[in-house]
């Protein structure tokens, strides 16, 4: 109990410092969001088994729907599982949750960047398994 108790302070707290580094954004910088490009905002409110909390997500919308205020993503975890992609570009072993597919709005939730984004490989895989998801 006490050993899973640390697990979640630490990743809290890396997540945390990590996010400390990255830069806020104004209205006009959301048509340079670009499909594979990841971004840092809160989760919540949610409800249910949506997933929730401040964490990392990568852009699924084009850069042309992108202007508006809503965003299409999927939110990241540390956790694997089968509808989940496997990717490299943040400093923990990551995936992205494939089955949870989320439109906000950006400038609400006050999102941050730090100019990563996926591999055109990455992006591939993670549309690939979005595909029969939605379709």
């Amino acid at each position: 109990m006490f050993k899973h108790s640390l697990y979640y302070i630490y990743n809290y707290l890396e997540r945390f410092i990590y996010s400390m580094t990255k830069t806020s954004h104004s209205p006009g910088q959301l048509s340079e969001l670009a499909q594979g490009d990841i971004v840092w905002l809160d989760f919540s409110p949610t409800v249910g088994h949506e997933q929730a909390d401040y964490r990392p997500a990568v852009v699924i919308s084009k850069q042309q729907f992108n202007r508006r205020a809503l965003v299409i993503v999927l939110p990241i975890t540390r956790t694997p599982g089968a509808l989940k992609v496997e990717i490299n570009c943040l400093p923990s072993k990551s995936y992205v949750m494939c089955d949870q597919p989320r439109a906000l709005d950006l400038l609400a939730r006050k999102y941050k960047s730090d100019g990563k984004c996926l591999s055109k490989e990455e992006l591939e895989q993670v549309l690939g398994r979005l595909k029969p998801i939605i379709f």
